[in-house]
């Protein structure tokens, strides 16, 4: 039985009784709502109760914070299912862990849309007018989405938040099914080829569809061939230069591969802390000497990308996704051992600090460009994201509320979807000219506020459809196969699962 249903069995709730908020401590001690008067003795055994699943639930990860009550009811947001209606998918996940992958998908989608509007060519042959901020003297679009002022671009610290994620929600969950005895490999691959598949070969066949049909004279049909096929098999990335790719965000999935590979290595040999923290350590030192002899050979130009056999850029992230993985299991792992009270009232300032120490990070870029070996531990946002990451699992208050959207957590919940079809709806609506017709009326209103409004409606609009596109995605073709991994596989508890996502 579920966490919350417990609690609501335990409190006598109706059957068609809103239960979606959770109880505070207050509630609990004076909720008095009974169907009839019962012995003082029963309500003495009840109270017992309460109290003592009141305290296994606060003590349940990844919430350890003990500092607010109602925390570790809400991240497990988990609420039973009513006779005749079904419950939304969020009632039975982590709306933080969604609300994080909400922030990931967002920068994502937003740096590919701020890349299109400020790159592709105007159809009146002259240049765009920059959103220049004020006292700044900057291009916000330089500034926030692309990278280019010593920044790493938005879109890179998502896929670095999205590799966090897969490995705190993966090694999390396996373990947890090595605990109980029903881990095999088999079952592990099966899980992963329902979550995986389905939905990406569907999106494979929308892009070379349409691609066909609107590009047909910018694309050859042996080309688009070729572009299915080797992402069908997981190969492109590899084989082909990623700046040459009809749509190149798909290389995510390649690298992602190689973590699914790792993950059985790691579960089954490295079942201790300390042997994952080697494991990390090593792939950290692997990937800054990669990174580092890369960049000092420029092998990461466009030239040196469309001459090699192999896709050296691609290859040399490898190390570099490998280690955000483990690091987010290290995360997992250490969230479940300061389970106690003793050692968690030290957590919102720990997460504060960590926080703080991500955002100045974040700042601080710039300033270590000068140094291409500084550049390539602190300067492309590894570290700034994993301390962000660290401090949003821990509990910062700071970021409480934020993650705790549900609006955010909803798009979470589809992000998927939108990774995979963001680029073809944004194609699209450059082809149908409805990012000329934007921009030309920014470009014709010849003020600094027309632009802002034009670059505002053109992102919010484009936003919403993936938003749109991608729920009937997510509802359509991804939710079937998700719900069907409960009976084609072993699976821990429906409260672990609350916990650590499942349908990750």
């Amino acid at each position: 039985m579920s966490a919350s249903g417990l609690l609501s069995r335990l409190l006598g709730r109706d059957a068609d009784e809103d239960d979606s908020r959770p109880y505070s401590a207050e509630e609990i001690e004076t909720r008095g709502s009974w169907k009839k008067k019962e012995p003082e003795e029963v309500r003495q055994l009840r109270a017992l109760s309460i109290q003592r699943s009141t305290g296994t639930i606060a003590s349940l990860p990844p919430t350890v914070s003990q500092g607010h009550a109602e925390t570790s009811v809400e991240l497990t947001h988990e609420k039973p299912a009513r006779e005749g209606k079904q419950t939304s998918d969020l009632d039975t996940r982590n709306v933080v862990i969604d609300a994080l992958r909400g922030l990931a998908i967002l920068s994502v989608v937003g740096t590919h849309i701020a890349g299109q509007w400020k790159y592709t060519p105007t159809d009146f042959g002259g240049s765009l007018p920059q959103l220049t901020l004020p006292f700044l003297n900057v291009d916000a679009i330089d500034l926030v989405f692309l990278g280019t002022l010593g920044r790493p671009a938005l879109s890179t610290l998502g896929v670095y938040l999205f590799f966090l994620l897969s490995g705190y929600l993966l090694l999390g969950l396996e373990d947890e099914r090595k605990r109980r005895g029903t881990y095999s490999v088999r079952s592990y691959a099966l899980r992963r080829a329902l979550r995986i598949l389905p939905a990406y070969y569907v999106a494979i066949a929308i892009v070379v569809v349409i691609a066909s049909l609107i590009f047909s004279s910018a694309i050859s049909h042996e080309y688009m061939v070729k572009w299915g096929v080797l992402h069908l098999l997981f190969l492109y990335a590899i084989l082909e230069p990623v700046n040459g790719a009809v749509l190149h965000t798909y290389w995510y999935l390649n690298v992602e591969m190689f973590n699914y590979l790792l993950l059985p290595f790691v579960v089954a040999l490295l079942p201790r802390l300390r042997q994952r923290l080697a494991l990390s350590g090593l792939l950290f030192v692997l990937s800054l000497g990669v990174q580092v002899y890369i960049g000092q050979n420029g092998l990461r130009s466009v030239e040196a990308l469309e001459a090699g056999a192999l896709n050296l850029w691609f290859l040399s992230e490898l190390p570099v996704v490998m280690f955000l993985f483990m690091v987010g299991g290290l995360l997992r792992m250490t969230i479940e051992r300061l389970g106690n009270q003793k050692q968690s009232r030290w957590l919102p300032l720990v997460s504060s600090v960590l926080l703080l120490a991500s955002l100045s990070l974040y700042a601080l870029q710039p300033l270590f460009v000068a140094n291409p070996f500084i550049e390539e531990i602190l300067g492309n946002g590894q570290i700034a994201v994993i301390a962000f990451f660290a401090s949003a699992v821990l509990g910062a208050p700071l970021l409480s509320k934020l993650l705790r959207w549900r609006l955010l957590a909803s798009i979470g919940l589809i992000s998927y979807s939108m990774y995979l079809l963001n680029d073809i709806i944004y194609a699209v609506a450059g082809a149908a000219g409805v990012l000329d017709l934007v921009r030309d009326w920014a470009v014709s209103g010849g003020s600094s506020l027309t632009m802002w409004i034009a670059f505002f409606a053109y992102m919010v609009g484009l936003l919403e459809v993936c938003i749109i596109v991608s729920h009937l995605s997510y509802r359509y073709v991804e939710r079937p196969f998700l719900r069907s991994k409960t009976y084609l596989t072993a699976a821990p508890s429906t409260a672990d699962c609350a916990k650590a996502n499942c349908w990750s």
